[in-house]
């Protein structure tokens, strides 16, 4: 599923145009000017193109392309930056999103991950589609239509605060496009997540993954982009394989193969010099650390991120971070049953190590973890919960998410794809209808899944 000719194959079934993947920001902090400098690079095995746009203000777009022998994809980094003295500052740095923007082609369903994913609305569909609010649309007035049939009457982007039915938390390992030829062969065009480290947010932040154009995005309210900004995102790859009748989740798996730091990593150290920005393998060191968790933690989780600074803040003017270089990068993974955590390939910097479960009040924090290039650090600390005295009542699970409510995790077993309810519009769990008297909910007594609607406010 991996030969040369399956990344020619789909983009011309797909009539892709252009060079690489199209790259906007729709913040409108940063803008292609239209008249790029263009460099080639090349190996005995790659070759590449890197665009740069840099405009009157001193704002800086680079865009870089890769293509490897016997490999059938793209590989791709973004590089953002900002240098003016006397200038003002951008604001936040906001959304900029590098596109597979597919015109026609194979194409059937869209693939957040291997829990979410449907039919792409028909083409009668959409042209009877009812506006419910903005980008969301009721296609109930075709239910013959496969989406209709096998997920929702509603074709949504966005959700209840700014999240989308195709969305994703940066735990995202690969998502795209699946269709199948005439002849049988499927196809699949992902975008594979393979190093997240120069994206803000940490783990539990969510974007738009794919609505019909597969999204490689970055969208938060920070850093404030002043002078001496300079961030490079990447590399990922634009990933395209194939197979005979081969199904969804088998190429979406195969993909999924592929998110790895350490994959191709020392191919990146080879092209290294053509990106300006890219971290190589000799400015990086490992972390290791023991953490004794409290004994009802689920799920524990380790962040290394900005030091100083909760992994999920969301305006660094206020926090100790030089502005003009924001400069830190983050890392996660799972605590094992014993308590242990390893991340390779860290950036050597100051970090702020956070550790999350669910079933637990607050975080345990520690600062200053100091990791070198080319060292290994290792850490071993205990957790505490935090507690204000004696837990008189409880009312839901702390775990960063309200799922365990009405309409959140559960399923919608009117589908046969059985989407959580929290990722279709909202309107299609009638409020009035399931709590005619209101939320009335007694500890103890009443059930969070059954007698507490998933949104706050009602």
């Amino acid at each position: 599923m991996r030969d040369s000719f399956t990344v020619v194959r789909c983009l011309r079934h797909s009539r892709h145009t252009g060079i690489g993947t199209p790259a906007d920001f729709p913040s409108a902090g940063f803008a292609i000017t239209g008249n790029a400098s263009a460099e080639i690079a090349q190996g005995a095995d790659w070759a590449g193109i890197v665009l740069t746009d840099i405009d009157v203000i001193g704002r800086i777009v680079q865009r870089s392309w890769f293509l490897r022998n016997t490999e059938s994809g793209l590989h791709r980094f973004l590089r953002l930056g900002y240098h003016n003295t006397t200038g003002p500052s951008l604001g936040a740095l906001g959304e900029s999103r590098t596109m597979f923007r597919p015109n026609g082609g194979p194409w059937t369903h869209i693939v957040t991950n291997r829990e979410q994913w449907a039919p792409l609305p028909s083409a009668e569909a959409l042209t009877q589609e009812v506006s419910v609010q903005d980008a969301t649309w009721y296609l109930g007035l075709t239910p013959d239509d496969p989406y209709v049939i096998q997920e929702s009457d509603y074709w949504t982007k966005w959700l209840i605060r700014a999240q989308y039915t195709f969305a994703d938390n940066q735990t995202n390992k690969a998502h795209g496009l699946y269709g199948i030829a005439v002849d049988g062969t499927a196809f699949g065009a992902w975008w594979v997540v393979n190093q997240k480290d120069a994206f803000f947010g940490g783990p539990l932040h969510i974007d738009l993954m794919v609505d019909g154009i597969a999204y490689n995005k970055q969208s938060t309210r920070s850093p404030n982009i002043t002078n001496g900004f300079d961030r490079t995102f990447g590399p990922q790859f634009l990933y395209f394989n194939h197979g005979q009748n081969t199904s969804l989740q088998d190429l979406l798996a195969d993909a999924e193969l592929l998110a790895d730091p350490e994959w191709n990593s020392a191919f990146y150290d080879e092209i290294a010099p053509n990106v300006a920005g890219y971290v190589p393998s000799s400015a990086r060191g490992s972390f290791t650390a023991y953490v004794q968790l409290p004994p009802v933690a689920q799920e524990p989780t380790v962040v290394l991120s900005a030091n100083g600074v909760h992994f999920q803040v969301h305006d660094l003017q206020r926090s100790t971070i030089t502005l003009s270089t924001p400069t830190a990068y983050q890392y996660w993974g799972s605590i094992s049953s014993e308590g242990h955590i390893a991340i390779t390939r860290v950036k050597a910097g100051t970090y702020r190590l956070t550790c999350f479960a669910a079933g637990i009040f607050g975080d345990f924090v520690l600062d200053n973890v100091v990791v070198r290039a080319g060292e290994e650090t290792r850490v071993s600390v205990v957790w505490t919960p935090e507690s204000a005295g004696k837990e008189l009542w409880r009312l839901g699970v702390p775990d960063k998410s309200s799922g365990e409510f009405r309409n959140g995790n559960e399923r919608d077993e009117t589908h046969p794809n059985r989407p959580a309810k929290y990722r279709i519009y909202s309107g299609a769990w009638d409020f009035p209808t399931q709590f005619p008297e209101g939320v009335n909910f007694t500890i103890g007594e009443s059930r969070e899944g059954v007698d507490w609607f998933f949104i706050g406010g009602h």
